[in-house]
């Protein structure tokens, strides 16, 4: 039998503020990490299932605050599951959608983790 992979959380953008995130997640569930574009070729943007996305419980995704216009980017797509999306830069409160949440990167750790649980049923760790 096929043994099913952990669960993990994705961190898609800016590594300065996804570093954050992986140490706090870190200490009790998988995190996996993408750069996402211009730095990998994601196949989203060719309208194709990302592996890393299909297989991620949640993912987090970080953009600048001048891209903030989240719904037009494709890792953002809302068959892919869960998902946080931080706005580096800013200071936007938690919101909260059926399967996203938006919060600015003012909240710190903190805030993306209360983020991650409002859009994410618990992770085993």
């Amino acid at each position: 039998m096929k043994r099913s992979p952990d669960p993990y959380v994705l961190t898609v953008g800016s590594s300065g503020g996804s570093a954050l995130v992986e140490e706090a997640l870190s200490s009790g569930m998988d995190v996996r990490h993408c750069p996402g574009p211009p730095e990998v070729r994601c196949p989203a943007t060719a309208e194709r299932r990302c592996p890393l996305r299909k297989g991620a419980r949640a993912t987090i995704v970080f953009l600048e605050g001048r891209d903030h216009d989240f719904p037009t980017l494709p890792c953002l797509a809302a068959e892919a599951g869960p998902t946080v999306v931080v706005v580096n830069g800013t200071r936007l409160p938690l919101t909260v959608s059926d399967d996203y949440a938006l919060v600015g990167s003012d909240k710190g750790a903190m805030g993306v983790l209360e983020a991650l649980a409002a859009v994410a049923e618990p992770i085993p760790a």
